[in-house]
């Protein structure tokens, strides 16, 4: 029986920001302008980045009902009225497509390596179905998770919370209960983090006692899989307005969480405190994370790194919610001084004109200064890494507000910036930024795969399997296959050929058949993973292309093989 979920609500803000700077949006296919992604988890070694995919109709279609897959002996439209029929008994209101709903939330997961993410994998059941799946936080230090509901192993689903171990090969456990004594939630939104020990549980929810909209709370453990009844952590940490998306740092020393109470920036902002002493209910006044982390628009579902530094957290800013990085411990040193040249024109003419040009804080109210110039131009230099905002003014007329990071130029390699500020009566005009790179910029150091394919030109993937005799990748071959997809949604330039080979035997014909058919496979999973299809050609050889003699078993298997050969460049 399908009792009422626990999911989390996102207010969208329609207020606007200036500028978003020193914060890195993780690049596509992790973000996607479509759907939205939340509630970033690392795994306790930081080799894995798992998060939530909202409203994504790639999501997994199992639905075990009295231990039978619905998806599968149900036809395709008898499968949707089904679900649809679920998904409005969980929301309490007709549902005409699941898919697009809140409700839809699958698990992905992608690898880190050196702060790189990696392309992302999105594992099927036991972790995800088609219910409502989300990850919520680390359990213990053994790759155990937390994730939304409790399910039965013959079909089902009830609210609350389980966890799942994430096995070295891939795979992930049933889903076990973890039960809260005297839960007490009013309404039905929720947001859990489990101390890195497991022995405390901190929950953001409205319960009997909440001082307004929604409050956070700490349960301790009773018994393996049993925490006591919620403690409110009190008028401190707690006001009327919205407390939630707690994280409790993997030292237990600060408490992170995101509200809309008044001091903030705007929308959702994130704060954090410290414990003040071995209890888990003491604690300092929380403050305010500052800018750019926090925006006027709702940023929440902070993680933070073993190094304290590093935070992942979930945003709007851009529309859809978005999964970000960015350091918590600003650098204070530039490594050489950044120019920025200041064009100002009047917007009517586009030709220079007489202005004050004013800068002053990037993220703090009015201007420390201002230059009178009849030609409308200014040189300013970066010598420290404090971000400015800078604006051109003449009588009634005025340009946009823009801020510049000498951070982000710097990461970029960017030493000299030609800043053309537009005035208007409005200020509605976009400033133009033209940025010079250091004549001396270093290019990326090529890896993996990537290094290979522009060395050798051909590249056999060793690591591919198939299913004997037959086209089906199996699920080994994923991480190569990841990889390359990876490279190729970064590296529109390249155009590869996939080609299949097989030993000689067999029907000449159908050995013919099923090498294409295996690039063809290859081909359909990297599209599928991000590659665009012009980017790919197949090609099957059959027996005709083998690497030896095909005398023995060890010579056959040899010559099984799938090659990638880069032919030109794509068009742009």
């Amino acid at each position: 029986m399908i009792r009422k979920i626990l999911y989390t609500l996102f207010a969208l803000s329609s207020m606007s920001l200036l500028a978003q700077h020193s914060v890195e949006r993780l690049p596509a296919p992790i973000n996607t302008d479509e759907y939205d992604e939340i509630c970033p988890v690392m795994s306790f070694g930081e080799e894995y980045l798992f998060y939530t995919k909202v409203g994504s109709p790639d999501f997994v279609k199992v639905l075990i009902e009295n231990g039978e897959d619905k998806s599968i002996s149900l036809s395709e439209e008898d499968y949707k009225r089904r679900l649809k029929h679920i998904y409005s008994l969980i929301s309490g209101r007709s549902v005409t497509d699941p898919s697009k709903t809140t409700f839809n939330q699958d698990i992905w997961y992608a690898r880190v390596d050196s702060g790189k993410v990696h392309y992302p994998i999105h594992p099927g059941t036991p972790i995800n179905n088609a219910l409502p799946n989300s990850i919520c936080s680390n359990y213990n230090t053994d790759n155990t998770f937390v994730i939304i509901n409790q399910f039965g192993e013959e079909g089902g689903m009830s609210a609350g919370f389980s966890k799942v171990k994430f096995n070295e090969n891939g795979t992930f456990s049933f889903p076990v209960p973890i039960e809260i004594k005297d839960l007490g939630l009013e309404g039905s939104d929720i947001n859990l983090a489990m101390s890195a020990d497991a022995q405390h549980i901190f929950l953001a929810m409205k319960g009997k006692d909440s001082f307004g909209d929604q409050d956070i709370y700490v349960s301790l453990k009773v018994l393996e899989n049993l925490y006591s009844k919620p403690i409110n952590l009190g008028s401190k940490i707690n006001t009327r307005f919205r407390e939630a998306t707690p994280y409790i740092s993997q030292d237990r020393t600060k408490l992170y969480f995101s509200s809309n109470r008044p001091g903030g920036i705007g929308g959702m902002d994130i704060y954090v405190c410290d414990r003040l002493d071995y209890s888990y209910e003491n604690w300092s006044e929380p403050r305010l994370i500052g800018q750019p982390i926090n925006s006027t628009f709702d940023d929440s579902h902070p993680y933070i790194a073993m190094d304290s530094d590093q935070i992942y957290f979930s945003t709007n800013r851009d529309g859809s919610s978005d999964i970000y990085t960015a350091k918590l411990i600003r650098d204070t040193i530039l490594k050489e001084e950044i120019k920025i040249r200041i064009q100002a024109i009047n917007g009517a003419t586009n030709k220079p004109m007489t202005a004050v040009i004013n800068w002053g804080p990037g993220y703090e109210e009015g201007y420390e200064d201002f230059f009178n110039t009849r030609d409308g131009k200014l040189e300013y230099t970066f010598k420290d890494t404090n971000p400015m905002k800078f604006m051109a003014e003449n009588r009634r007329i005025r340009s946009q507000i823009e801020l510049i990071d000498p951070l982000e130029l710097s990461k970029e390699g960017i030493n000299e910036v030609e800043l053309v500020l537009t005035m208007t009566k409005s200020g509605e005009q976009r400033f133009i930024v033209k940025k010079r790179k250091r004549p001396q910029e270093i290019q990326p150091k090529l890896e993996g795969i990537e290094k290979d394919l522009v060395d050798n030109k051909k590249v056999l993937l060793k690591s591919i399997k198939f299913v004997r005799s037959k086209p089906d990748v199996l699920e080994e071959s994923f991480p190569a296959l990841e990889e390359l997809a990876s490279v190729l949604a970064r590296r529109s330039d390249l155009r590869l050929r996939i080609e299949g080979h097989t030993d000689n035997n067999g029907d000449k014909e159908l050995l013919l058949k099923l090498s294409q058919d295996r690039a063809d496979a290859i081909k359909a999973i990297l599209i599928q993973k991000g590659a665009m299809p012009s980017q790919i050609e197949t090609k099957g050889y059959g027996h005709t292309h083998p690497l030896n003699g095909n005398r023995n078993e060890s010579e056959r298997k040899a010559n099984r093989r799938v090659e990638i050969t880069i032919l030109d460049q794509a068009k742009k």
